[in-house]
């Protein structure tokens, strides 16, 4: 079973911050968006909270000291 720290834990591997939440969103986006639009109904209006919530993530990761932990703290 894929969980989210597995995701986030095999996107570590590549180093920096940039790259580990790039992999975090492209392993994660459509299959929130999918699951978002069965919530709201509308394609449109899921990929907008989808993207609210990772500019959320990204501003978090960027005040925090290890970005290892993240998923803990936000997800």
């Amino acid at each position: 079973m894929v969980t989210i720290k597995s995701i986030f834990f095999k996107s570590l591997k590549i180093g920096s911050l940039e790259d580990d939440f790039k992999a975090l969103f492209d392993e994660l986006y459509d299959r929130l968006v999918y699951f978002a639009t069965k919530l709201v109904n509308r394609e449109e209006d899921a990929e907008d909270i989808v993207q609210d919530a990772f500019v959320q993530l990204w501003n978090r990761m960027n005040s925090l000291e290890n970005h290892q932990n993240v998923y803990k703290q936000y997800l």
